[in-house]
């Protein structure tokens, strides 16, 4: 694996880690209860509650209480005076309150004077009781945990795999198939093709180097070959992509008919890389090449599109024997 690939999935690795890392610490500073939770909150009421003589009443609703004032007005005949109805809480402070009448008693005394009830303020007045934060409590739950860590275990693993297969499909641009590649000195493979009668082959590249003789002038030739032509016909050199046009197998050479023919389907292709015969819909894709001080260079990042079929550039097109496979 290239340092390039390295780093396309370590960055996002990182960067997902981090991101990660920050939302979960930005979550944990969550205000919450004390430890005791509600159960303290309830025994805080409670004791809240206890130190009232009574109970207690709603703020809101202690405004409306006032005291009601005696009155000396008669009672009418056979119905004692009515007692007016307070609440427990204020009840219990009333300081020695009057006796209540029963239902039908008459009142005492010269009957002209009425009970007097008296609803008294609570002495405490309490508010909803709000949970109090502790900042030295703040922090996660056990299941807070838990969910974050299976998100982040999740994410980075995402991450990774997206990271993986953008490196897969990424080309290797230092010396692989995409980039420009050195195939060699010009002559030394020109001598090897003549001596073993057989194509320079680039594994790294995955393209063939053939000798290249044509009499077509630059003009014709760079409608054919566009960008590659001239350069083919100064160096004496053209440069074939080893997979077949049809499927996609890869052409080999044969030695004795001197022409690439696909073992997969039948086609075959002269010494050029052109269409002879067989289902491929036209000839082999070719690469541009460059001569720099003797190096030929071949850019494997640029795909030439095969010529039609019924091209013949080089100068002797034919077989030179019996075929490898049969049409």
């Amino acid at each position: 694996m290239t340092p390039q690939q390295v780093l396309v999935i370590a960055i996002p690795v990182i960067g997902a880690v981090f991101v990660l890392f920050v939302v979960l610490v930005a979550t944990s500073r969550r205000r919450r209860a004390d430890e005791r939770g509600s159960e303290d909150l309830t025994e805080r009421f409670a004791a809240a509650l206890d130190a009232v003589p009574g109970g207690f009443v709603e703020e809101e609703d202690a405004a409306s209480r006032t005291s009601v004032p005696s009155s000396s007005s008669e009672t009418p005949p056979g119905q004692g005076p009515k007692e007016k109805v307070r609440p427990m809480a204020t009840a219990l402070l009333t300081e020695a309150p009057s006796p209540p009448l029963q239902f039908g008693e008459k009142p005492s005394g010269d009957g002209h004077k009425s009970t007097e009830v008296e609803i008294v303020e609570p002495k405490i007045k309490l508010r909803p009781i709000q949970p109090a934060a502790d900042e030295e409590v703040e922090g996660m739950t056990r299941r807070q945990v838990l969910n974050r860590g299976i998100l982040l275990t999740l994410g980075a693993s995402l991450t990774s795999f997206g990271g993986a297969v953008i490196a897969f499909l990424w080309p290797r641009l230092s010396g692989g198939f995409g980039s420009v590649i050195a195939a060699g000195n010009m002559d030394e493979i020109k001598s090897t093709i003549k001596a073993n009668r057989e194509p320079f082959y680039s594994a790294a590249g995955r393209f063939y180097l053939m000798t290249y003789e044509t009499n077509l002038d630059d003009a014709t030739g760079e409608s054919i070959y566009p960008k590659a032509f001239t350069d083919y016909k100064q160096a004496g050199l053209i440069a074939m992509y080893q997979k077949c046009p049809h499927l996609g197998c890869k052409v080999p050479w044969c030695k004795s008919s001197q022409w690439f023919e696909c073992p997969c389907h039948g086609s075959k292709y002269n010494a050029a890389g052109e269409w002879q015969g067989g289902p491929a819909p036209r000839g082999m894709w070719h690469f541009p090449i460059k001569v720099q001080g003797g190096t030929v260079m071949v850019d494997t990042g640029k795909q030439i599109t095969g010529a039609p079929k019924g091209t013949n550039t080089p100068v002797d097109p034919l077989p030179k024997g019996p075929h490898c496979v049969g049409i």
